[in-house]
């Protein structure tokens, strides 16, 4: 009878370790910004794939819904270019010259395809190597050109990748703006915005 008594405590004591280990643990307490760093997580990774020109995986970044709309300066307006994630997906290799808005300063229409505009107002530089990175900011590139994404794009989440003048008194800065909201719980790119001194 003994030798039934010890596999049976065993047993029992190996039930109480696994209900132990099992009970469920205290929530775990959150940052202060959780969103925050989960959209610079993005945001990052959208800068990897725009220098890369990578338009099939930027896509799957976009807004169903809404889509990705581009504006060549801070000033954001709803003449500018928008396009369903579909569109975004084959902009790579998408020769079509579309009006993105007007040149600040020149004057004229931008008719660029995807390859131009990408080049003078989504990348023109290396945001991923030498920007300063901020969310919700205030804007780090001043221009005279109004910044109105907060009232253009209200209850959004705004992405600024600034790069500072290459000297104390040039005026070569440069700004990527990124747009995002949220959509089912999930953060989705609806803007992307270019920046930089204007006359």
């Amino acid at each position: 009878m003994k030798f039934w008594l010890l596999p049976l405590a065993l047993i029992a004591a190996t039930s109480s370790a696994s209900l132990a280990v099992a009970a469920p643990r205290p929530a775990p307490q959150h940052s202060a910004q959780p969103c925050a760093t989960s959209v610079l997580t993005l945001s990052r990774q959208v800068a990897t794939l725009l220098k890369q020109n990578n338009t099939s995986a930027l896509s799957l970044y976009v807004d169903s819904r809404r889509g990705l709309q581009f504006s060549p300066e801070a000033y954001a307006d709803k003449k500018n270019v928008k396009l369903s994630r579909r569109q975004v997906a084959v902009a790579r290799t998408d020769k079509k010259i579309r009006i993105w808005g007007d040149y600040d300063g020149e004057g004229g229409p931008i008719k660029l395809t995807w390859t131009g505009y990408r080049k003078r107002f989504v990348w023109p530089l290396d945001y991923t190597r030498k920007s300063q990175v901020t969310i919700n900011g205030t804007p780090k590139g001043r221009s005279t050109v109004i910044n109105n994404l907060r009232q253009f794009y209200p209850n959004s989440t705004f992405v600024e990748f600034y790069v500072p003048p290459s000297s104390k008194d040039s005026l070569d800065w440069s700004s990527l703006w990124m747009v995002w909201k949220k959509s089912g719980g999930t953060w989705r790119l609806i803007g992307i915005a270019h920046d930089e001194w204007s006359t």
